[in-house]
């Protein structure tokens, strides 16, 4: 007797690894806190890196190169 796949079941992990491939990705943008006056902005990322909230990362601002806090990401695998 052969096994055979189920088509829901296929259908199912098809699903699921396009989900995860989805999440898996670093984020387009994140939403950073910097600055003593506490400014919150949302800039681009192109990193290749996963980063998570609280991660300080190095900006480039008006002012210069600064330290920000990363608050959230901002793309369809947003949260923390």
């Amino acid at each position: 007797m052969s096994i055979l796949p189920l088509p829901q079941f296929e259908a199912d992990l098809r699903e699921y690894q396009d989900e995860r491939e989805r999440l898996s990705r670093p984020p387009e943008t994140v939403v950073v806190r910097y600055s003593k006056m506490r400014r919150i902005a949302e800039l681009p990322y192109s990193g290749s890196e996963w980063v998570g909230c609280g991660s300080k990362l190095v900006i480039r601002t008006a002012r210069g190169t600064e330290i920000a806090e990363m608050l959230t990401t901002v793309c369809s695998n947003g949260g923390c």
